[in-house]
């Protein structure tokens, strides 16, 4: 039988039309060591922002990739102790960054929740240390990793992601390499108003903002933001004439996304994206609006449908 060598290339592209079915991507690595040096970058690039990936595998990387003054530190953390070498450099292929699901890694260790903030910045150290294709970091809650993420973003074009941050807002550094900003937050407190003024400048192209409470300046301030091309309002401006606004100074949008719980969706909201369809940029636009617990999303003649696609 002869045996034929599939090309590197065509293995790529198998990987990538197949690249979210995890559980083929783990079997694939045993092909051969040729698919498994296409395959373990795909694998590992979400590593550590998806929830479904296999913690032991994680730990026992991140274990092989402390220093031994870290190890002992952190010695409770890892029940198991590995010695092996990994056959890759795992945490180069790392592109995003969840610092909720690096938590989870050791969340279990009830007992030693002092520590838990100290190994999840060593991580994230470890992360940003190892590779130059971080594109996405979510930091989250209390957690305290600005310095770290201004001294990668000095050089590295990143989209950050935010959870109940605001306090911290006026820490970020080096904004012209910021490409996309979410916020999300059960408050919006009047004094990230300053976050506004310093990305109003910047080439930011996405804003994504999610809170249950409304900010007075809010509207004001996105307006700023002329160079974004795509904006995501997630119950955050409840007044009918803000989005009108939005309409009128923001020409260069090409994808908006609306979700307001707030705007009556027999009246205002068909006025409303009947407005937002003349927008000359805008290609794709995506509402929902609720009254009484029921979702009423727009289409042409018909609901439920979500999307609205220009020609």
């Amino acid at each position: 039988m002869v045996r034929v060598k599939v090309p590197n290339e065509l293995i790529f592209y198998i990987v990538s039309y197949l690249y979210d079915i995890e559980k083929s991507l783990f079997k694939y690595v045993l092909v051969s060591r040729d698919w498994a040096r296409i395959v373990i970058p795909f694998l590992w690039e979400n590593s550590f922002h998806n929830e479904n990936f296999k913690i032991d595998s994680l730990k026992r990387i991140i274990y092989c990739n402390l220093s031994s003054d870290k190890r002992d530190l952190y010695s409770e953390f890892f029940l198991e102790k590995y010695h092996a070498r990994p056959l890759f450099n795992y945490l180069s292929f790392a592109k995003k960054i969840n610092t909720l699901q690096i938590k989870n890694i050791f969340v279990d260790y009830k007992n030693i929740q002092f520590n838990l903030t100290g190994i999840i910045k060593t991580v994230v150290n470890l992360l940003l240390k190892s590779s130059n294709l971080i594109e996405f970091i979510h930091i989250h809650n209390k957690f305290d990793f600005f310095e770290m993420v201004n001294g990668y973003m000095k050089d590295h074009k990143i989209s950050l992601s935010l959870y109940n941050q605001f306090l911290k807002l006026d820490m970020l550094e080096n904004l012209d390499n910021l490409t996309s900003l979410s916020l999300s937050s059960t408050y919006l407190p009047k004094y990230f108003d300053s976050l506004f003024d310093k990305i109003s400048i910047t080439k930011m192209k996405s804003l994504v903002l999610k809170s249950s409470v409304h900010n007075r300046n809010l509207i004001e301030n996105i307006i700023k933001l002329q160079n974004l091309k795509s904006l995501s309002l997630i119950n955050s401006i409840h007044d009918f004439g803000d989005f009108l606004l939005i309409k009128e100074k923001m020409k260069n949008l090409v994808y908006l996304k609306i979700i307001s719980f707030k705007v009556n969706p027999d009246t205002e909201g068909e006025y409303l994206i009947n407005e937002f369809v003349k927008h000359e940029n805008l290609k794709i636009l995506k509402v929902r609006f609720d009254d009484n617990n029921n979702n009423y999303e727009h289409g042409h003649g018909k609901r439920p449908r979500s999307n609205v696609v220009k020609n």
